[in-house]
């Protein structure tokens, strides 16, 4: 039976793309709501799902420029204990476009945030993706870092995490040509601002920014990745929330011959149970 007690409910912040998903799911943080980690119930298990309908311009290069819309389905597990929280995510998005054939794009990511109620916390994490439109076949990674809540106030809360992760792309260097596909291992630092307004008893703000940054030795170039991501959510029920998410992404040196920012607007649905 999945249960969970009124003030956790009350105080959920729900979330986008991982990232602490989440976070923008291109990068490595799927967003984790401090509600969730903080809370001073335990031993309960939650279920949410989120479903979305969004306009963006992930394009396959900078000479293709289309605009996709696209259906998404989520689900985070979430398993909480007396000292630690257990995040289990899991997403598909089905993609179309009139210019091209459809694609998906998906990542399951889990997480285990170790002594949560505290100031400073600790984090690990692993992640398995991939993403049709972009042309990355797959990305795995696995990480730790620490997470400091820096600002803990009635409706204002800061909180910002910074670990190292090592991650193995494998993508496919022309469109439908599979011999060129090419694997990328690279050791990353990554950080994250999160900022979680609430507005009024019904509405919530959340803010989220995300820097990785890793050295790739066979080009000998510095690949940095930032994303941010704004989600305005509005209460419904105690079950249904209303979101509205804008989420941007920028590569500074493509691996592959893509676009190095894109952008994203949806809106949809979370229940939880």
């Amino acid at each position: 039976v999945l249960s969970k007690p009124n003030v956790f409910l009350v105080r959920i912040f729900v979330s986008t793309a991982i990232c602490i998903s989440g976070i923008v799911s291109q990068a490595q943080i799927i967003r984790v709501d401090k509600s969730q980690l903080e809370s001073d119930s335990a031993g309960y298990l939650a279920l949410y799902t989120d479903a979305f309908f969004s306009l963006d311009n992930r394009s396959l290069s900078p000479q293709k420029q289309m605009l996709y819309t696209r259906l998404y389905s989520k689900a985070d597990l979430l398993y909480v204990s007396e000292n630690h929280a257990y995040i289990l995510i899991n997403s598909v998005e089905y993609v179309s476009t009139s210019n091209a054939k459809p694609f998906s794009t998906g990542y399951t990511h889990f997480r285990v945030n170790f002594r949560r109620k505290h100031r400073v916390s600790y984090e690990m994490y692993s992640q398995v993706q991939y993403d049709e439109i972009r042309r990355m076949r797959l990305r795995a990674l696995t990480g730790g870092g620490i997470r400091l809540t820096a600002v803990d106030k009635d409706g204002f809360d800061v909180h910002l995490g910074s670990g190292v992760m090592y991650e193995i792309e494998k993508w496919r260097a022309a469109e439908g040509d599979q011999a060129k596909d090419f694997y990328k291992r690279i050791p990353k630092l990554a950080n994250y601002l999160g900022v979680e307004f609430e507005l009024s008893k019904y509405v919530k703000l959340n803010l989220w920014g995300l820097y990785e940054t890793g050295y790739d030795l066979m080009e000998s170039i510095q690949r940095n990745r930032y994303a941010g991501e704004a989600t305005l959510n509005f209460i419904v029920s105690r079950r249904v929330t209303w979101m509205n998410r804008f989420a941007y992404f920028y590569d500074v040196h493509p691996i592959v011959p893509i676009n190095q920012a894109f952008y994203q607007i949806s809106n949809g649905l979370r229940l939880n149970f």
